[in-house]
Order: structure tokens, then C-alpha cells, then sequence
């Protein structure tokens, strides 16, 4: 059993006090088929020599940014008809068995079909052979000329999930976190890599990957998991969403998006005679019907299953809807699905009113799940007896819940609210009329064709929580108007003359790639570092002009394209001189005295709520780096500098304007609207001093300094809603504590799979 998995096991086994909002990750489960030898491409990919030699130029190509395609080949040829296959008489019996069942699943989900030899094969035929060569290990797409191609399904290798993969790579399926655009998800954490072992990580270009317009899938049976050929046990892989961690390294089955992408290579929507426009993230199937994400239904996948009585699509502005029965409990064995959409270009904000459901660490029994991305795209699972001041806002103009319960002990439910955010265009046509206690409000907003997309002036825009906790509750003060047209060009940014004075905050090119850090040296090594050329705003990896291209421009993470021009609207009125810009780095705070010195709370540490605070930390707790209080992108809201005048809303330093128990910003991370910061209470002891050492009782009083659990696993700060969403706010740093009177000191925990754990805090004797 996976030791991870084991720990998490007994934690659940040995405690009986629920805690608040358990919130479902899956393990990151190592897989049997990782290649110590370095004989294989990404552990478990064989090459043929005129592949290899394919490869190492277009990787000299990318590397020297000579990226011409003239006289490429095809790296992964794609099987036409029946693929044949043997099965050679060295397999084990449980290796035939998952062969068996990895081909039933492919056959199942996409129009490839597989096809067993026997007696004498043609000696011109090209054809699959499984065999137990030790290890995992397949061949990329189909190979040239006659004979067999193997695939190899050694001990330990024999599981469904596993044998579909390295399936996956003989139709034509590189590893997910090769794709080009993956550095927009993920992070290679280069310096946990074991040595020689780098190459595993190579990202390659849209040469190699077709994508075919299926978005990067962090649940693909094809990703690596977060700590494959790691030297320390650290990850060397890290999701850019701290909450999508336990997402990746899966190897059960093909995703939807997986099933999508081997449909859209093998054109099996080809031979039908009819045209469906799929929604929501849908494509036409073998069958010649829109296959929909799981939830979804009707002729288009417009529509999701009301027949349980609950559930349904809703489109007004805003409204609420709850869980059956509510306030009362809901049944047992029940489901229901939202789809809420809204317009073209708008997104979805999603905050939990109420909420009480029944709890577990990994989610297993009742919940609430929450897709984000889209229906297809698995989301967050919630639980237990509250969710936290978490303000959920959906990538796109769709956001999906799923509620369900299992047989036994029943909560409350939920009762939820949404609102719809921007957005221009005709929306998507009602396909379902809501089911269930739903109500809605129509925007009293009339829209016009010059003017952005304003929120509710009459009613005003649900915002950052209150003091009372309830998420996104609304205040009184009335929300402004979104600036004009041009008044949203200066603060989003706009460029004057060759725009070298730009510090907006774009950082994709003109023709969509993302922006490479101007800190960083991969893919692209170069000069234009902030060190070089510290007075050019080269902050994070936003668009800037340090040596006088005709526009902003940046270097691009595609390694196949060196650098690009940005398109950035040129300003219709000259805007103020930017502020002054100091080089920032996005994963960590900067570094905050422990101890503080009189008479300087409000530069280096928080008095009280913190509202007096004047510090320059601009991350948040979790690591999230804060959104500009001048800025209306990627979250919309009334704290700007103009609205509140004496809380110094400069730059994106975290502030408290409203009465929040400690210092917080809205975040980078259009998923997460806002988040307290690690600010040090100005009365926090000296490390050391009158401290406790051991704890006394149920450790309700303990004071000490310990930050890491029993099992060895470091403390999420109390102020941070990330990974775990809890209601125990104001306690000290990430401290274990005791704030529930449970049996001993604890703490939430960063692993994203372990949500809590006892603390390493010894017990006084005597």
C-alpha cells in the first residue's frame, strides 16, 4: 500500500473529531513504470534511431531559435484501421488480464479497435507486440516498414491504468507535461531532479504535440506525478494551482480530455452524416452524437439530469440555489448537477452562504464539487461543516457543482450564491429549465455597445467577505462604475511611443504564447535580466521594451520561438507616470523579521487587524502573489486606492481596508479571488522567549514555535486557505495549536493530500 496513503488512512482511523471543510485530493501515486537505467526517453518511451535523430534537431532547433519546418517527418505516425496485435507467451496471466482490459477501455472510449493475431502474420504487416521485456515501455505512434512493435508490460506493471498509458504512446500520445504550453500549469522544479535525470523533463514543440485544440489536462493518464525522480523527496513537479497538486501522476483510466484528443487524431466523428456544435466542452463521438462531460446531457451537452428533482442549468445575472430540503437534511443516496452560464467572455464567482455536509479527510461520502475550469475538467471537493472565505471565480463563462450523498449520515446542505462577471455577446441558448430551489435576478444594468461591461449599479457587486465571515458578503457602501473606456486602457495598460515606460501587466504575445520570466534562463537563455537593466519594470514575465523594439515584446516559453512582439493598445490620453518598480519574485515572500522592533509596527509588522499596516509584502500566505489594488484584472472590485483613500492601497502590497482580521490582497490566481498574508503580529514573543517546549493538558494554552507534524509534514498557515479551507483564523504563523479543544496541539498541513495532523509537540511530564 502507498505509504502516503497509509498515513492518511490511519490519520482518518485514529481521530473521530471531524474538522471543518474536509476538502478530496487524490495520492500522488508513483508508477510502477519509472526507468532508472536512462536507456529509455521520459522512463518509458523507446525510440527508433530516425526518431531520435527527428527529435535531437528539432530540440537543436528550439535551443538556437531556428525553428524552420522545411523537411520535418512525422515523429508519431497515427494506425490506420484495425491496430493487430499479439501477445507473446512470456506475459503472466495478470499481465494478459490488464492488456486485456487496457484495450477494452480504448475500444470503449474512442473508434480505435484492436485486432489479435494468430497462425502465420504477413510478413509485411506492422503490428503490436506485447511482451514482458522488464518494466514499462512503448514505442511513439506507429513505426515504420513491417514486423512487430513492442510494447513491454513487465512485473509491476500489469495494473489497467498503466497498460492504457503506455497504449497511449504507441497511438501517437507523448507525456502531458511535454506539451509546449505546460509551463502555463505546471513548474519543473529543476534543482529536486535527481542528477542525469533532467532530460525526463523535456518540453517539446507544437512540431511534436498536435494538440488538435484540446486544452492541457492535469488529470491526463499521460502526466507525470509531482515527485517522479526526485533526489530529495521533494516535488519536481508543481502545479501552478497549489489546489490541482493531488490532480496529477494518476494512472487509472483515460481522462475526458484524453478520450477527446484520441478521438480528434483518429477523426472519428469523419463518417458522420450529421453537424453538432458539442457545448460545454464536448466533441462528436464514434457514435455520431456529442459525447458530454460527465454531468451533463441533451442533443448538445447543453442540458444536465434533472430527474432526481434538483439540479439544473441556470443563467440569470446572479441568484442562489441550495441542496434539497434545505435548511432541513438532505436525503441519503442523492445527486445533483449545475451548470450556471453565463455570457461570452464573462466568468462565474461562486461563494458558499451556508454549508454542512457530512465530513471526512478525503471527501468520500457526501460532497460538493466545484469545476472551475469547465464541466469536463474535475474540480474541487468540499465537505464537513463549513467552507472558509474562499471566493471561487470559474476560467471561463461556465461553472459546474455536483452534489451527492452516499447512504448514510446526512447534513444540512449548502446553500449557495453566484453572479455572473463581465462578459459581451450572446450567451449560450436555455437548454433546461432550472430544477430545484433555485432563484435568480436579472441584471437592471442595460448594456450598450461602446461602453465595458459594468457590474450592478443598484445593487451592488458581492464582494470580499465582511468581518462576519460569510464569503463575498456584500457591504453597504455602494460599488462604483468600471471606469471608461479609456480610464480601463491606463490601468490595465496601454503603451505611449515604443511603450518603454510600460508596466502593465500583460504577459502573453500578440499571437498568445506565455511570456518566459525575464529572471529565468529556460527555455530561452539571454541578457535582458532585471539585474541588467533594473530600470525597465522587468517584473515577473509581463511584456516590456528595455532596448527599444518598436513595442513591448518579451522572450516566450515556447522553445520553438525565441521572443515575440506583444499587442498592447496604444493609450488615447497621456497616462500618469508610472510608479516606481521593484523586482519581485511569485513563489516567495520576502522575508519578514520575526522580531520587531518598537515603534515600527506599521512597516514590519501587523498591530492588531493589521489596518495601519504600510509593509511592502505583496504575497500571500499560500505563496500567491497579490493582485495591484489599481487593477481590475483578473478580479473585479471596489478597494482601489480612489474608494479608500487612507488605507494605503499602493502597488499590490497586501493591505486590511475593510476590517478583515489580518492583512490580505486579491490574488494572480483568477481561481482564487482573495487571501489573508503572513504578516507578524507586532506582540508576537521573541522566538524563544517565555515559549512553551511541551504542552500541558490538551495543549489548549501551548505557545510554542513547532510548525511540523508527527509525521513529518509541514504547517499551513492559520491565515492561508490554501490547500485546506478551514474557519480557524487568527491563530499565530503556521504554529501548531489547539483552537477546538481536540486531544493535542495540530495543524492543517501544505501537502495537499493530508489535510491535518497531530503535531511533534512532546507532553509535559509530571
Amino acid at each position: 500500500m502507498n505509504l502516503r496513503y497509509t498515513l492518511l488512512l490511519a490519520s482518518v482511523l485514529l481521530t473521530a473529531n471531524c474538522m471543518p471543510m474536509k476538502e478530496e485530493s487524490e495520492y500522488d501515486i508513483r508508477p510502477e513504470e519509472l526507468d532508472e537505467s536512462g536507456a529509455l526517453m521520459e522512463s518509458d518511451i523507446k525510440l527508433t534511431p530516425e526518431q531520435q535523430l527527428i527529435l535531437d534537431a528539432r530540440i537543436q532547433q528550439a535551443q538556437t531559435g531556428k525553428t524552420g519546418r522545411k523537411g520535418t517527418a512525422n515523429i508519431a505516425a497515427r494506425w490506420t484501421g484495425d491496430v493487430p496485435y499479439t501477445l507473446n507467451s512470456a506475459l503472466s496471466s495478470q499481465a494478459r488480464e490488464g492488456i486485456l482490459a487496457a484495450i477494452q477501455h480504448w475500444e470503449d472510449n474512442t473508434c480505435i479497435r484492436f485486432q489479435q493475431l494468430s497462425g502465420s502474420i504477413p510478413s509485411d504487416l506492422r503490428y503490436i507486440e506485447f511482451v514482458s521485456e522488464g518494466g514499462c515501455w512503448s514505442y511513439i505512434g506507429k513505426l515504420s516498414n513491417s514486423g512487430p512493435q513492442q510494447i513491454s508490460i513487465g512485473q509491476g506493471c500489469e495494473r489497467m491504468g498503466t497498460v492504457a498509458h503506455e497504449i497511449g504512446h504507441a497511438m501517437g500520445f507523448f507525456h502531458e507535461q511535454s506539451r509546449p504550453e505546460r509551463d502555463d500549469y505546471v513548474e519543473i522544479l529543476f534543482g529536486n531532479i535527481q542528477s542525469g535525470k533532467e532530460g525526463n523533463f523535456q518540453k517539446y514543440g507544437h512540431d511534436e504535440v498536435v494538440s488538435h485544440g484540446v486544452p492541457y489536462d492535469l488529470t491526463s493518464i499521460m502526466h507525470y506525478g509531482g515527485s517522479y525522480f526526485s533526489a530529495n523527496g521533494e516535488l519536481t513537479i508543481r502545479t501552478r494551482d497549489p489546489e490541482k497538486q493531488g490532480l496529477i501522476g494518476k494512472r487509472e483510466r483515460l481522462s475526458f480530455y484524453d478520450i477527446k484528443l484520441a478521438n480528434e487524431m483518429y477523426n472519428c466523428g469523419a463518417n458522420c452524416n450529421v453537424q453538432l456544435a458539442c457545448e460545454s466542452g464536448g466533441y462528436v463521438g464514434p457514435q455520431c452524437t456529442c459525447a458530454c462531460p460527465v454531468g451533463l446531457t441533451g442533443d448538445t451537452c447543453g442540458s444536465v439530469d434533472t430527474s432526481s428533482g434538483c439540479g439544473g442549468v441556470l443563467q440569470g445575472d446572479r441568484g442562489t440555489f441550495t441542496s434539497p430540503n434545505f435548511p432541513s437534511n438532505y436525503d441519503d443516496n442523492t445527486q445533483c448537477d449545475w451548470l450556471i452560464k453565463g455570457e461570452r467572455g464573462s466568468t462565474v464567482q461562486l461563494e458558499f452562504e451556508e454549508f454542512g455536509l457530512e465530513a471526512h479527510d478525503s471527501c468520500a461520502f457526501d460532497s460538493v464539487e466545484v469545476r472551475l475550469e469547465g464541466p469536463q475538467v474535475g474540480g474541487r471537493r468540499f465537505c464537513g461543516s463549513g467552507p472558509g472565505a474562499v471566493g471561487l471565480e470559474s476560467a471561463t463563462e461556465t461553472l459546474f457543482v455536483r452534489f451527492r450523498s452516499d447512504q448514510s449520515q446526512t447534513g444540512k446542505g449548502f446553500k449557495a450564491k453566484y453572479t455572473i462577471l463581465g462578459g459581451s455577446g450572446a450567451g449560450p441558448a436555455t437548454t433546461a429549465k432550472p430544477a430545484g430551489p433555485v432563484t435568480t435576478e436579472e441584471s437592471k444594468v442595460p448594456t450598450t455597445t461602446t461602453r465595458q461591461p459594468e457590474r450592478p449599479t443598484t445593487t451592488r457587486q458581492p464582494e470580499r467577505p465582511t468581518t462576519t465571515r460569510q464569503p463575498e458578503r456584500p457591504t453597504t457602501t455602494r460599488q462604483p462604475e468600471r471606469p471608461s473606456t479609456t480610464q480601463a486602457a491606463v490601468s490595465i495598460g496601454c503603451t505611449v511611443g515604443t511603450g518603454e515606460s510600460y508596466r502593465g501587466r500583460l504577459a502573453k504575445t500578440a499571437s498568445g504564447r506565455t511570456c518566459q520570466r525575464w529572471d529565468a534562463q529556460t527555455p530561452h537563455q539571454h541578457s535582458r535580466t532585471p539585474a541588467n537593466y533594473p530600470n525597465f519594470g522587468l517584473e515577473e514575465n509581463f511584456c516590456r521594451n528595455p532596448d527599444g523594439e518598436p513595442s513591448p515584446w518579451c522572450y516566450t516559453t515556447d522553445q520553438s520561438v525565441r521572443w515575440e512582439l506583444c499587442e498592447i493598445p496604444t493609450c488615447t490620453t497621456t497616462p500618469p507616470a508610472p510608479p516606481a518598480v521593484t523586482t519581485r519574485t511569485t513563489t516567495l515572500a520576502p522575508a519578514v523579521p520575526t522580531t520587531k522592533p518598537e515603534g515600527n509596527c506599521a512597516e514590519e509588522c501587523a498591530a492588531g487587524t493589521g489596518a495601519s499596516y504600510r509593509g511592502t509584502v505583496f504575497v500571500t500566505a499560500t505563496g500567491r502573489t497579490c493582485q495591484r489594488w489599481d487593477a481590475q484584472a483578473p478580479h473585479q472590485h471596489d478597494r482601489t486606492p480612489t474608494n479608500y483613500q487612507d488605507s494605503g492601497l499602493e502597488e499590490n502590497y497586501c493591505r486590511n481596508p475593510d476590517g478583515e482580521a489580518s492583512p490580505w490582497c486579491y490574488t494572480t490566481d483568477r481561481f482564487v479571488r482573495w487571501e489573508h498574508c503572513s504578516i507578524p503580529a507586532c506582540n508576537t514573543p521573541t522566538e524563544g522567549a517565555n515559549r512553551d517546549t511541551c504542552y500541558e493538558g490538551n495543549g489548549a494554552a501551548y505557545n510554542g514555535v513547532v510548525a511540523v507534524t508527527d509525521r513529518g509534514l509541514t504547517c499551513q498557515h492559520w491565515n492561508a486557505q490554501s490547500p485546506h479551507s478551514h474557519s480557524f483564523h487568527g491563530q499565530e504563523e503556521n504554529y501548531c495549536r489547539n483552537p477546538d479543544g481536540g486531544t493535542q496541539p495540530w495543524c492543517y498541513t501544505t501537502d495537499s493530500s493530508v489535510r491535518w495532523q497531530y503535531c511533534s509537540v512532546p507532553k509535559c511530564e509530571g
